[in-house]
């Protein structure tokens, strides 16, 4: 009994400590596989799950052996270039980057896959994205383009 006690706290301290340590970090720009223009997969994992995104936006995440599929956003006939990903609070946030021009930060529950905001980006120049408290800092250091990470608000200087 005592033993199963101490496996069970054992168990939560390295899962709070995993969780701290993924929130730290800056973005990560996920694995392009496949062909340059069309027919790619960028692929990536957080401690919840492993990820596979479709160049057209369709993604699967792989929990426990159990698949369950998510879209991102995409303009109409875009394709995906280039994703960051980042763990923010038990979420991942993607900034991701369009063969138009345009890009978008979301955030989305990954146990639920529901996108908890979405937020359009002029320029498919934004990353890599630091991160500084509770905001991403995308882009160059002379037009640095400011996200809050709890509201999706973006502040893009002039």
């Amino acid at each position: 009994m005592k033993v199963g006690i101490l496996v069970c706290v054992l168990i939560a301290c390295v899962s709070a400590a995993a969780f701290s340590i993924v929130e730290t970090g800056d973005f990560e720009e996920a694995r392009r596989i496949g062909e340059g223009n069309e027919r790619s997969f960028f692929l990536f994992s957080t401690a919840i799950g492993h990820y596979a995104i479709r160049h057209d936006g369709m993604g699967e995440v792989s929990i426990n052996a159990r698949r369950r599929v998510f879209f991102l956003k995409l303009d109409a006939r875009a394709r995906l270039e280039k994703i960051y990903f980042h763990e923010y609070q038990g979420d991942v946030v993607f900034v991701y980057a369009m063969n138009n021009g345009r890009s978008y930060v979301a955030r989305m529950n990954q146990q639920s896959r529901k996108t908890r905001w979405l937020t359009a980006v002029e320029g498919s120049n934004i990353g890599p994205c630091a991160v500084a408290g509770s905001e991403a800092q995308c882009g160059e250091s002379d037009r640095l383009t400011k996200i809050n990470l709890n509201t999706g608000a973006v502040a893009i200087p002039d």
